[in-house]
């Protein structure tokens, strides 16, 4: 009886062990696949004389490295660039590109300034 509650105890201990194990590299596979909100700089002065349009070259460069990646907004005042929501790979990829200045992960919550969090009023 002792030793089949032993038993019972290191089997249960092993399942746990083995679901943690599971949910570990379930996480991390969910990370590498999961898309995040970026804001991209470009170097305006490498855009090719063919575009005419900083949208359109903006479009183009993040087409050519994904099929599924869309412009959510371009900035052109302050900054050249655009926001995209992109795969971590995707986001890497940037920097072999010679129009890419930099990159950075955005908040998504700092994209809309019409919430009261924004003016700092919560």
């Amino acid at each position: 009886m002792e030793i089949k509650i032993k038993v019972f105890k290191f089997s249960a201990l092993g399942i746990l062990v083995l679901l943690g194990l599971c949910h570990v590299s379930f996480a991390a596979k969910k990370n590498v696949l999961e898309k995040n909100t970026y804001i991209v700089h470009m170097a305006k002065s490498e855009m090719p004389a063919s575009f005419e349009d900083h949208t359109h070259w903006y479009d183009s460069s993040l087409k050519s490295m994904s099929d599924s990646a869309e412009m959510l907004y371009t900035y052109t005042n302050v900054i050249h660039g655009f926001s995209s929501r992109l795969m971590a790979k995707e986001a890497g990829e940037l920097e072999n590109r010679p129009e890419h200045l930099e990159h950075h992960q955005s908040d998504r919550r700092h994209m809309c300034n019409r919430k009261s969090v924004f003016v700092r009023l919560k």
